[in-house]
Formats: structure tokens, C-alpha cells, sequence
């Protein structure tokens, strides 16, 4: 059962690095830690 279903009218998500096989890849995994971190904690 989906939270749609459920009633919500929007879900948030995390963004998550699906590899981290390229120094960009793995500069933006430490961008996102960072801004989480930065931006009222870590999820």
C-alpha cells in the first residue's frame, strides 16, 4: 500500500548516490552528506 493510497498528497524522499564508481560520483554522495548534515541534521 502506497502513502498516495494512504492519503498523503506528497512524500519526500533521500537522495542517495547510485554508484560510486567516478570521482563525481563520489563528490556528489559527499555533497549530499554534507548538505544534509548542514542543513538540520542527517537523516
Amino acid at each position: 500500500m502506497s502513502f498516495f493510497s494512504r492519503g498523503f498528497k506528497a512524500v519526500q524522499g533521500l537522495r542517495a548516490a547510485k554508484n560510486l564508481d567516478s570521482q563525481y560520483a563520489c563528490l556528489d554522495a559527499a555533497r549530499d552528506i554534507y548538505y544534509h548534515f548542514y542543513d538540520g541534521g542527517f537523516i
